[in-house]
């Protein structure tokens, strides 16, 4: 499936200040409990969500190509565009799951393709389920954009409309897990192969709060949190771009669920920078 945003950034800067829970994320740990087979895939399939990954992490580039895809991506420890890492995932989950926000100051929340069903595999962490998808995006020249390479939410058990009980029925994901062999992504930039060091681009479990979102069964009040790898990204140069990746998620210990599971994703971003 193929989408198209049009995405004209915004003139006001993003916020210099974030709070200190923006900055660090919340750790906290809720009780979990098992979840049905089919709810875990579902949960897998919309929100473990594989995009773009890339790296800044070598010491040289063999070519200016190379080089020029170097710099594109914020160095996961530092400030970028006025928060941290963890301080842009936050605010992206935040965005995409309670407010609806598609950008925050001039920074894009670069959009997730809705990806289709192949027919490839069983679901199974040996024959990963495969989806694809594509989305045509036209960003204008100096917008900066943040994406999420990996991620796994988690809800409050039975939330309903005006409650909250930070009480979970979907557990946390062990950290090891997030740039191993079972959750990881090959990336190219326009060709180029991206190599990311995934475990730097981790941010831990962190706690949204209780928010209302419309996922997964409609309209209501959880408290969530998420596990995600991800990055921002300075601005790319005019022209076209294209971003393809091959992630995958599995989980092999039942963990969440009475059953383990695998899903891959094979995404491609056609973006647009107008001049």
């Amino acid at each position: 499936m193929s989408e198209r945003t049009q995405y004209t950034p915004a003139t006001k800067k993003p916020a210099d200040g974030v709070d200190a829970r923006d900055e660090a994320g919340a750790f906290s740990v809720g009780e979990t409990s098992p979840c049905a087979a089919l709810r875990v895939a579902t949960r897998s399939l919309v929100m473990a969500t594989l995009v773009l990954a890339m790296s800044t992490l070598s010491l040289g580039a063999s070519s200016p190509a190379e080089a020029a895809v170097d710099k594109i991506i914020a160095n996961p420890d530092s400030i970028a565009h006025g928060r941290s890492l963890a301080g842009w995932l936050r605010a992206y989950w935040t965005g995409v799951l309670d407010t609806g926000a598609e950008e925050d100051g001039n920074v894009l929340f670069m959009p997730i393709p809705e990806g289709d069903y192949t027919g490839e595999g069983d679901f199974t962490p040996d024959n990963p389920g495969v989806f694809a998808g594509t989305a045509d995006v036209t960003i204008e020249t100096g917008t900066p954009f943040v994406l999420p390479l990996t991620a796994w939410i988690g809800e409050s058990t039975d939330p309903v409309v005006g409650r909250c009980d930070p009480i979970f029925d979907d557990p946390s994901l062990p950290d090891a897990l997030f740039g191993s062999e079972d959750i990881n992504a090959i990336v190219t930039l326009d060709g180029l192969p991206i190599v990311v060091d995934n475990q730097a681009f981790y941010v831990p479990r962190t706690d949204l709060g209780c928010i209302t979102t419309g996922y997964p069964r409609g309209e209501f009040t959880a408290a969530v949190f998420f596990q995600a790898i991800g990055f921002v990204a300075h601005p790319l140069p005019p022209g076209e771009h294209t971003l393809t990746l091959d992630g995958k998620l599995i989980v092999r210990d039942g963990s969440i669920g009475p059953d383990p599971f695998g899903v891959r994703f094979l995404n491609t971003w056609n973006i647009t920078v107008e001049p």
